[in-house]
């Protein structure tokens, strides 16, 4: 049943106690006042149509399944000349739901308690209270995600800027080409070496800089997402002072609330004064699913605004200690992977019997066929090239 609610632009209400275990096909379409509220929420210029077939059937006992395809066109202003740039939305689309409080919406962990995360695999199923669930909701949600952020007329580039035709993918410094993810991750090595306390006095004394002559002197640009982890900036900003006490060739570019950061800061004027601070609307909780980060903090939240400054050229790498599958499902999302590379993965430092191993993926992928292994294998080998530091051994069989 359709039903109007003030708090959200596009609504259709479902009653749960009357859906069976047979799919029921429902085709909802939003009307003008309704894709006027869409334009104003997704803020473009208008959405023309919007509209969803679904399929809503029982799941389990308790539980609704809502699966369906969205489609829409919308208009939006041109990054370069503010322009109109028409743009179509075609998504399928899959959610379950089962009442609050019940078992099969929490986390599954290990014997060792950790939780399992698969940004890649389907989603917990969110959780809905009394008899009804917006399904219209959910559609305006999958096609939000689908809207693209940077949209650009056909034919037009930024002035000044080349723009990547993938021709020099042998030659490139960025992570597009085995060669440029090697450079990147002795960046990123040096930088996680912060949090390794074990390893302290061998990688922030002299011993710390690991790469090239040709790197020294220059700044590494850090944007740190202020509210990961469970303290959050009373963590994270002391943190962040040490690191620049240790290694003055850093810098911060800073992603937090500003009510909670602010006191905090204060305290570390030499980090204030040698970062620049962006006020974000939310933060991810520690809990919350990648699904719901995703939707809920795309393109606002601190750990997202962190990650595209690396998109954007604005920090050199991004670092956050916040929620493993939200940060995991964000950064594919803002990133993307290389060409051919189907999952991300995470990767750790073992120490074995003859010295270092990397091992990988230790946590985003709980399950993998033999291609997305073959990929993990590839991916640790660039990374132990570009540590300089383990041997790789190849084979041509």
């Amino acid at each position: 049943m359709k039903n109007a609610r003030d708090d959200v632009p596009f609504s259709y209400q479902v009653k749960v106690g009357h859906i069976s275990a047979n799919p029921v096909e429902v085709h909802v379409e939003a009307d003008t006042s309704e894709l006027k509220a869409l334009a104003e929420t997704w803020n473009v210029v208008s959405v023309d149509d919007l509209s969803a077939d679904l399929q809503i059937a029982r799941w389990k006992r308790d539980g609704v399944r809502i699966k369906g395809r969205v489609q829409a066109k919308i208009v939006q202003s041109c990054v370069v000349t503010l322009e109109p740039v028409e743009s179509a939305i075609d998504e399928s689309f899959e959610q379950i739901f089962v009442p609050e409080g019940s078992k099969l919406a929490r986390q599954a962990g290990n014997d060792a308690g950790e939780m399992l995360l698969d940004p890649d695999g389907p989603d917990l199923p969110e959780t809905f209270v009394g008899d009804t669930i917006d399904a219209g909701e959910v559609v305006a949600e999958f096609a939000a995600l689908a809207i693209d952020p940077y949209p650009r007329k056909e034919g037009i580039e930024f002035d000044g800027h080349i723009e990547d035709s993938g021709e020099g993918d042998k030659k490139a410094l960025g992570f597009r080409s085995p060669q440029g993810l090697e450079k990147g991750l002795k960046l990123l090595w040096h930088l996680t070496q912060f949090s390794c306390k074990r390893r302290q006095n061998r990688y922030f004394g002299r011993n710390f800089a690991l790469g090239e002559k040709k790197d020294q002197g220059r700044v590494i640009r850090i944007s740190l997402d202020l509210m990961g982890g469970d303290f959050g900036p009373q963590v994270v900003i002391p943190g962040a002072a040490k690191a620049l006490d240790r290694h003055p060739d850093i810098s911060f570019v800073l992603y937090g609330l500003k009510e909670q950061c602010d006191p905090v800061l204060a305290k570390f004027p030499k980090l204030k004064e040698k970062s620049l601070f962006h006020d974000c609307e939310l933060a991810v909780a520690m809990d919350e699913k990648p699904s719901q980060a995703l939707r809920r903090g795309r393109y606002i939240s601190t750990m997202w605004r962190s990650i595209e400054a690396v998109k954007t050229g604005d920090a050199d790498v991004a670092v956050s200690a916040g929620n493993t599958g939200a940060l995991m499902a964000m950064a594919k999302f803002c990133l993307r992977t290389m060409a051919n590379i189907e999952r991300p993965a995470i990767a750790a430092i073992w120490p074995t019997l003859k010295g270092e191993s990397i091992v990988l993926d230790v946590g985003a992928t709980i399950g993998a066929d033999a291609q997305q292994l073959m990929d993990f294998a590839l991916m640790g080998g660039a990374m132990a090239r570009a540590l300089s530091r383990l041997n790789v051994r190849r084979s041509d069989s």
